[in-house]
């Protein structure tokens, strides 16, 4: 696990109960990682090293 990737899972730890959601890795973004929740939403978390903060942004529904 790289440094971005643990700063990812670091964010998602502290503020989510993990344990309802499943993440997915995201390789296309620094740490990138899609939660998806138990209905099938999902948010892509990604560690944005310009600004060294955890970024995340819900992706448009089709």
């Amino acid at each position: 696990m790289n440094n971005n990737e643990k700063m990812v899972m670091q964010y998602l730890d502290e503020n989510f109960d993990l344990s309802y959601f499943q993440v997915v890795d995201f390789p296309f973004l620094p740490g990138g990682k899609i939660v998806i929740d138990q209905n099938g939403e999902e948010l892509l978390f990604y560690y944005d090293f310009l600004n060294g903060e955890v970024k995340w942004k819900m992706p448009n529904k089709k």
